[in-house]
């Protein structure tokens, strides 16, 4: 299975998930480490645009691909929209959905594929820095991206 993620290229070599460790996010409380990635190059820009001032935004970034072998796939939990509770989505998410993805890293989950807030029919996965298996998922591909002038209005 084929991943990305996009980040700032001061951070392009630090996969530990510290960043979601230090602040939380829908699917991770604050202490617990998580990668964040996603199904596709468009929807990680997608994810950057609604989470990052337009201001702050630096002009390039690295869009990583990661390769998780087909071995590891049965250690993702995929979690359906239908079995979230309604306000799952929500800007300000509700903290059950922090602890729902805790509960899979606790049940030794590599990771978790969960509907997108952005894109509802996309996925995102976030990968368990923790893992014993998460050493053996590889980054093949590192590529300077730019932002689309357009994208920053």
């Amino acid at each position: 299975m084929k991943v990305y993620r996009i980040t700032k290229k001061r951070y392009q070599n630090d996969i530990s998930g510290k960043g979601a460790e230090l602040f939380g996010g829908r699917w991770n409380p604050i202490g617990t480490p998580a990668l964040y990635t996603s199904e596709s190059r468009a929807l990680c820009v997608l994810e950057l645009l609604v989470h990052t001032p337009i201001a702050l935004a630096p002009p390039t970034y690295i869009i990583q691909s990661f390769e998780i072998p087909k071995k590891l796939e049965a250690e993702l939990k995929l979690i359906e929209p239908v079995e979230l509770e309604k306000d799952w989505n929500k800007l300000q998410h509700p903290e059950w959905t922090e602890k729902l993805g805790l509960d899979y890293f606790n049940k030794d989950f590599l990771g978790i594929i969960v509907p997108s807030a952005v894109i509802e029919l996309e996925r995102n996965i976030v990968l368990n820095p923790t893992h014993k298996h998460f050493n053996s998922i590889i980054i093949s591909d590192k590529i300077e991206f730019e932002l689309d002038k357009r994208l920053l209005k």
